[in-house]
Order: C-alpha cells, then structure tokens, then sequence
C-alpha cells in the first residue's frame, strides 16, 4: 500500500465521506507533485457498492491513469457515448437539406449511453481541467448535447445515486475558447450539490526537482497580486537554455535514440516551423509528405474504424506508407459584403498502416492537407470541401437519403483519419501527457498575466527529467519596458525649470560646492558668513585661500571669485562656476513603487558619467521624470503600470537624435535592464 501524506489523508477521508453523502460532485483538486492522481488506487478501494468508472479527456491522458491506478481506464467519449449508435443529423441553425448540402454541415452524432447501472456510479474524472463545458462546432464527429461537463451530469443523473469526482490542476490551461476549466469550479454545479479540497503539500518522489520547484514559483506567482518578477533557475542537464537551432538538433538526436522528448510553442505557426526543421533533419530537405516512422498527432475526434478510438491530441506512428498520395481541388464559393468569394482546397489522402499510442495497429486513410498550415484555421471549409468531395464521387446519390447517410458514413475519405506533425505541439495539445525531456519555445509568452504563466506552468510541468528552454522567460518589473525615439525640445519640463532655477539657500549653496570638489585634492576648511557673502576657506597644495560667494536680496549667487592668484586658484574657481552644476537641487526618496526605476536610471547614468538634475514623481499618472546633463538638456519620462511593472521611456533633448550622451545612456538603460 501507498505512504499517503497527510493532505492526501485528509483528501480521502473527505472523499469517503462524500460517498456517503447525498452530493453527487467532488472537485479533488492538486498542483504538480502533491499527489492528487495517486491516491486514485485509494479512492477505488474505499467505493464499495459502486460501479467505478475511470476516465479522461483525451486517450493519452487515459492510458497515464490506468498506470497510475492500476486499473482500466477510457476517454470520456468512450465511458458516456453510445459508439455503435451513429446517426447522421443536420446543426440545429439548418433549415433544409439544401442549405445543409450548400454549407456542409451534416455532421456524424453519438448520443448519450443512457441505460441505467445496476448499481450507482462513481465516475472518476482526471485532467479535468480539460472537460470542455461549451458548445462545439466545425466537428465532424458530434457528441450528446456538445457540452461534455453538461453530459456528464446527463449521464450520472441516468442512474440513481450516482457521483462524480472530477480530479485536476487548476493553474493548468483551461479548454480552447474557454476562460477558465469549469468542471474544477465549484460555481458550476448546483449550490449544495458539490465540495471540493486541494492538494498543496508536494509529495512526489524527486519533489527536489528543479523543474518541479519552477512551478511552484509559477503556482505562488498565480496566487498573488504583486506579479513583478519571475525568474526561472537553472541547472545544467535537468532544467537550461538552449539555443532555437540546437535545440532543434538536441530535439531530433534524442528522438532518433527513442526517447520520450515533445517540442511545444505557443503558436500554431511557431509549431509548424519546427515541425518541418525537424523533418528536414530526420528525412531530408526533398523527403515525400509522409514517410514510414513519421510521428503524427490525431487534430479531430474519428469514430469511424470499429473498436478504434482515435482522439484529438492522440499521437500515431506511420508504419507503412501503402499507396502515393491521391489529390482532389475542390472550389467552394460563398457570398460575402463584397461579392462571391472563392476558394480552392487541395485535399490530399494517403493510406497508411498505423501505430497507436495504446499498442493498437489500424490500417486506414490519412486526410494530410492539414499537415500544412494553411488550412489550421479554417477547419469549417475543410469540412465543406470534403462533403463537396463526397457527393461528386457519389452524385447518383441523393442527398439526405438513408442511403447517402450511410454511403456518407462508411466513405474512407470523408472519415479520413486527420493529422498533423506530431514532433512539435502547442501548450493546449501537450495537456495530458508527460514526456522525459521537453523543448518548449516561450516565444509569445512572456509577460505576467494569468493567461501567460497558466501556459508556462502548463509546459514546464510536461516534463518529467528534463526542460530544455528557448528565450527563457526572464520576467521582471522591465521585461516589458519599450524606449521610444528621442523627442527634440526646447529646454526641461516646466516644472522641473522653475525647480532647477529658483534661489539656492546658504546650506544648498555648501552642498553644492562641496560636490563639486568632491573627488579632487580641494576640501572646504572653513564657511565665514557675511551679510550677502559666503567666505570659503579652501585648503589646495600651496595652502588655505578664501573664495568669495556673492549673493543679493534674491539670494542669487553671483560667480566665485578670488583675491589671490595662481594655477590651483584658476582650477578651484574653474570647479565652482562650472555650469550646469550636475546635482539634484530637490533630495530625492524615490517611492517604493518607483524604487527599481531610480536604481536602474542612476546605475545608467553613473556608468557613462550622467548627472541626474532633478527627479520628479507623478504618482497620479504613474510616471517619473528624470532631468539630466548630456549634450543638451534632456530628460527621460519613465511610465509604469498599476503593477509596477515599467512599460515605457520617453527620451526628450534640446539635441534631439544629436544627443550623443544621451543615446548612449538609453543603450545602457536597456542593457541593464535585459539583465535584470
């Protein structure tokens, strides 16, 4: 028997006490590594007196719980659908047969297996984050109302006394076209009907994992409003940078040694392109579309091979390549505000002798337009120009008919297993499965929302030994700061003038001579104040010399000057009427929230020798000006967001694009910050 932890204790004394109750929902939720998936064997022993039923969203995810349970497991589809009842049935919005001809949209429907248990269920559900709870349309292959979380209640409520546990990560990605993973939201189910716990406590053997340990960072991150800074730690042979085109060899290297490796990116774009870099390197630059030991991903639910579930994000190998690729165009036009528009579909079949995931061999026809990623995102007149397709090969046929229904749904090409390459995956289509090395692209995905840290911590935790990172996602208060081009004006901020510009006191007046000698062989010995005159007694090589300070009722300073003569004489009032005087007249406590500016500014500016003049805030709009001594007079407004996060620069100078100073200082300013 399993060592529990104690939360995993707590959670199935919970859970047994549910199934004595009279609530028909548990939301068993876990973060990666506290458990929430092993404790299944646990919850199997405790259901006594019911019929359990394990299942997942996807095959992959299946077969991972039946390992992990010790016991069989199916796609939801498989558990709840009736698979051997197959009808053909128009969408809801069709009005006629003709209209359903024009645009396509007969679809194959599965209806709900309603038939009562002879004793109460227990559905247990992993990966629950997946269960898809809205309508779907564009698929072939329909199921029950369209709403797989509304089916399974359907489904439960079948047989009396039955329940659910629905069992998953709730920082992982919600279904596509979905914000949030509703089958994990106590919000969905009726009030009173459902509870929930959550795992925290990590538990998994290796849990000192420096992969696991980087999503926990994620997960405190998730949990909190002050999202400023996320910096991934690294450790070589386990968790590190790579560069995109070794990764790339690294990728094709370990997948030719047969090992368990997955590439993911965040775009459907980003993925084709490694898609095909990785079959240039395996089968050469001039290789067919498919090959014998090409790695595919199913793209679309297929039902159409008896005893064969073949589901979205499943994986396959092609055995054999059995027959040369068979095309047909086909031109689908439709009316639009600016007239008829056309389009032609290449569609482009192969029969193919497969190898599934599960062990399962299917000899069938491969639809392979979609290997390419031109049609991605029209799936709708993929589905039209196959329709089209069937009833030119079957026009004695007449549309409708019981006998066109059923040619429709026996018909190879028309059912034709869809595919995409499968060395390379988006965050949604890696959901589910655990590889032992992972090359994930976090192109797309670097800032600090809660979308973009649900996808890296989706990703990171695909990998079980070791992640390997492309544009490792450095995230700080200046991961998103732009510096805009400088803009040529006339002097300082108003504000920031009649600061610079009014009187000095007598104390400012020190500090200010004082800065100036700083650094030199010159200290002030002594300060003899007189009416409207400052005596400085200045100590120099040759000895102590007084320089005089004029003011007037204004308390404006004339020049320095000196009764005595000399080359040290010359230098000291050199020093003290220089101008401008390079000093911050105001003192300057920046604010918390503008504290990482002022640090990164005056860290700039001390190494190319700046001077920073004045700094003023304005909290209200979220900005702090910086003036500053280059080759003009110029000065940066820095902008944050409401999080503190820096977003902008907005250079200013009396030199504009001749500010030579100041254009080395922004190159500075954006090397410290990429380091940060």
């Amino acid at each position: 028997m399993k060592i529990l932890g104690q939360q995993q204790k707590v959670a199935l004394e919970r859970i047994s006490e549910f199934l004595k109750s009279d609530k028909r929902f548990f939301l068993l939720k876990g973060y990666a590594g506290t458990g929430k998936t092993s404790i299944v064997p646990e919850i199997l022993n405790a259901a006594v007196g019911y019929e359990v039923k394990l299942m997942a969203p996807t095959g992959r995810a299946a077969k991972v719980l039946a390992e992990k349970a010790h016991a069989p497991a199916t796609t939801i589809h498989r558990g709840i659908y009736r698979l051997s009842s197959i009808e053909v049935k128009m969408d809801d919005d069709i009005s006629s047969k003709s209209e359903a001809i024009c645009t396509a949209k007969l679809k194959f429907y599965f209806p709900l297996d309603l038939d009562a248990g002879m004793k109460p269920r227990l559905i247990i559900v992993d990966e629950a984050s997946m269960v898809q709870s809205c309508t779907m349309r564009d698929e072939v292959f329909a199921f029950g109302s369209g709403s797989i979380l509304r089916d399974l209640e359907t489904y439960l409520a079948s047989t009396p006394g039955s329940k659910i546990i629905f069992i998953g990560d709730p920082l992982q990605l919600p279904p596509v076209g979905e914000s949030k993973s509703s089958a994990l939201d106590l919000s969905s189910f009726p009030q009173g009907d459902a509870e929930e716990y959550v795992l925290t406590e990590v538990v998994r053997q290796g849990s000192d994992s420096i992969i696991l340990s980087e999503s926990m960072k994620i997960r405190e991150l998730l949990n909190s409003e002050d999202r400023c800074e996320f910096i991934i730690d690294e450790k070589p042979g386990e968790l590190e940078t790579i560069g995109a085109d070794k990764a790339l060899g690294q990728f094709v290297f370990d997948y030719s040694m047969g090992k368990s490796v997955i590439f993911i990116a965040y775009s459907n774009k980003k993925v084709a392109e490694y898609n095909v870099g990785a079959r240039k390197i395996l089968y050469g630059e001039n290789a067919p579309e498919v090959v014998n030991g090409e790695r595919l991903m199913i793209v679309q639910n297929n039902y159409s091979h008896v005893g064969v579930e073949l589901m979205n994000g499943d994986f396959a190998k092609v055995e054999e390549v059995c027959s040369p690729c068979e095309s047909r165009h086909i031109t689908l036009r439709e009316n639009g505000a600016s007239g008829v528009k056309e389009h032609i579909i290449e569609l482009r079949f192969y029969r193919v002798k497969l190898l599934l995931d599960n062990g399962e061999r299917l000899e069938t026809m491969l639809f392979a337009s979609l290997l390419t990623d031109e049609y991605v995102l029209q799936q709708n007149l993929i589905n039209r120009a196959m329709y089209v397709d069937f009833v030119i090969r079957h026009s004695k046929l007449k549309p409708g008919s019981e006998e066109f229904n059923e040619a429709l749904m026996r018909d190879e090409y028309y059912t034709a297993v869809r595919v995409k390459y499968g060395y390379a995956v988006t965050g949604h289509k890696s959901q589910g499965g655990e590889w032992g090395t992972v090359f994930v692209d976090f192109d797309g995905r670097r800032g600090l929302d809660t979308s973009t840290l649900r996808w890296d911590y989706t990703v990171i935790t695909r990998a079980r030994t070791r992640l390997y990172m492309i544009g490792t996602p450095r995230k700080n208060k200046f991961s998103q700061l732009e510096i805009k081009s400088v803009i040529k004006v006339n002097g300082y901020p108003k504000m920031s003038e009649k600061i610079l510009n009014r009187p000095m006191t007598l104390a400012e007046k020190r500090e200010d001579v004082e800065n100036r000698l700083a650094g030199t062989e010159f200290t002030i010995n002594e300060v003899k104040s007189k009416p409207y005159r400052e005596i400085y007694l200045i100590h120099c090589t040759g000895g102590d010399y007084s320089f005089d300070a004029i003011y007037n009722k204004s308390q404006i300073f004339r020049p320095f000057t000196s009764v005595s003569n000399g080359p040290e004489i010359d230098m000291v009032l050199e020093l003290l009427n220089s101008e401008p005087s390079g000093r911050i007249i105001e003192k300057y406590s920046p604010s918390t929230e503008m504290l990482p500016v002022y640090e990164l500014v005056q860290s700039a500016c001390e190494s190319v020798n700046v001077t920073i003049v004045n700094v003023q805030e304005y909290a209200e709009a979220y900005k702090v000006v910086y003036c500053l001594e280059t080759d003009g007079k110029s000065y940066l407004d820095v902008f944050i967001n409401s999080k503190g996060i820096v977003t902008s620069v907005i250079p200013h100078s009396t030199s504009g694009q001749n500010d030579l100073k100041l254009m080395t200082l922004l190159n500075k300013i954006e090397e410290y910050a990429k380091s940060k």
